[in-house]
């Protein structure tokens, strides 16, 4: 899904025929329940790749998921434009879940 902003800063879904991204600062986002693993990883890694064929003016790829990896985290973010975000949610049991320590 892409959403555009419109004038007064509001998010409109739009179909990607209709989104012109050539010269604009795309963000790109992938999501995954749990931990950030590889395959997070390189879905978050190549889609800028894709995206480059737009030829927008900058491209920031972002991972979305619930837990901190001490070890991973810094390995995607030592790329520029590589971002990771935590958002501890409820996990794919439905079971609320928060930030673990152990990892």
């Amino acid at each position: 899904m892409f959403h555009e902003f419109g004038r007064n800063d509001e998010p409109r879904g739009a179909k990607f025929r209709e989104v012109e991204t050539a010269g604009r600062d795309v963000i790109v986002v992938q999501a995954k329940w749990g931990r950030l693993g590889m395959y997070l990883m390189g879905q978050a890694f190549y889609s800028p790749q894709l995206m480059m064929k737009f030829n927008p003016r900058t491209i920031t790829s972002v991972a979305l998921c619930e837990y901190h990896d001490a070890v991973m985290v810094p390995l995607i973010e030592s790329y520029p434009n590589m971002k990771v975000v935590i958002f501890p949610g409820t996990g794919s049991s439905g079971q609320p879940m928060g930030p673990r320590a152990d990892v």
